[in-house]
């Protein structure tokens, strides 16, 4: 083990004995994993498109890819069952696509504000200037969630991104799409267009931040989208801040707190959180779509779409996560 990875380690042990286990969630039918190394479809078409990763954030993202090597069952002859308590989940090996488990990871549903992942990716594509001030106008402003800004204030556009990513704020979203000087359907085209770049047949969208149910995908597509999403610095690191303070041009002071439970909760049992991001409306249930490393440095993808709160989003993504490390291996 390198120096680097050998202290990753250390720090990753002392900090997993810190932060409590989520607390356990009840049951739900059981489920089928895939154990024959599927790689599926869309995912398949998508993995083909160039990318940009950046291995920054762990000394362990410095060994090398593991895109070679295969993911196998430890145990293959035995007939585990895992229960999740979701609609649908889906867990891949991030490098070579490898599906760990899946239930329903083809039902198409609506994905909420995970559909701020997109919608932050059209913004950074336009090159925006990050430091340029916006006013917010009453035409940005949209009920539902929690909002941290109102019509009048002037804020830099860098803390509009960054209050779409950590506090999931509706408002602050369409603001950013106006930000660049599209309307919001000119926007959504953008949106719908990289969709369709990148492979996603079933993903649809219809505004930029996620309240309508006509946006829509699978928790297969959900995974393609999350992994050229958090491929990028910028969004990455935002969805990682536990908490975002800034100021308006006013002088009022905002703290934001992240709506992802999981950053508080992880590192656990040398397992980490690298990104991810929430999404919950009514229709869609609460839904959650993150990326997980442990201390080998191995990438894994997990989607859990409509459960039925807050808690079980992070406490049935925990609990797969932490299934699928401790049942697979890579050679």
């Amino acid at each position: 083990m390198t120096l680097p990875a050998a202290i990753g380690f250390i720090i990753t042990s002392l900090l997993a004995n810190i932060f409590t286990p989520f607390p356990a969630s009840q049951p739900a039918a059981a489920s089928n994993s895939l154990r024959d190394g599927v790689i599926l479809g869309a995912m398949e078409r998508a993995y083909g498109l160039p990318e940009q990763t950046h291995d920054y954030f762990y000394p362990e993202n410095n060994l090398p890819p593991n895109e070679n090597k295969t993911v196998v069952a430890k145990n293959p002859g035995n007939n585990f069952s895992l229960a999740i308590a979701a609609s649908s989940s889906i867990v891949i090996d991030r490098d070579t696509g490898t599906v760990l488990w899946n239930d329903k990871s083809n039902e198409v549903r609506p994905i909420a504000s995970i559909t701020k992942l997109m919608t932050v990716l059209i913004f950074l594509n336009s090159n925006p200037d990050l430091e340029k001030i916006y006013e917010l106008k009453k035409e940005d402003v949209r009920v539902g969630g929690k909002s941290y800004i109102y019509p009048g204030d002037r804020v830099k556009i860098k803390d509009l991104f960054y209050l779409t990513l950590v506090g999931s704020d509706n408002t602050a979203a369409v603001a950013l799409a106006g930000s660049i000087g599209l309307s919001e359907p000119g926007f959504v085209a953008k949106m719908n267009q990289q969709a369709k770049d990148f492979g996603l047949k079933d993903t649809k969208f219809e505004d930029v931040s996620g309240l309508s149910n006509g946006n829509v995908s699978t928790a297969q597509e959900v995974l393609v989208l999350a992994k050229k999403c958090l491929a990028k610095e910028k969004i990455r690191d935002a969805t990682i801040e536990q908490e975002y303070d800034f100021s308006t041009a006013g002088g009022r002071d905002v703290k934001v707190l992240s709506t992802d439970a999981l950053l508080s909760v992880f590192p656990v049992d040398g397992i980490n959180i690298i990104g991810g991001k929430t999404g919950h409306t009514d229709e869609a249930g609460y839904c959650f779509v993150g990326e997980f490393i442990d201390q080998a440095g191995h990438k894994i993808i997990s989607a859990v779409m409509g459960t039925n709160s807050d808690n079980d989003r992070f406490a049935e993504t925990k609990k797969l996560v932490k299934w699928a490390y401790d049942d697979y291996e890579w050679r």
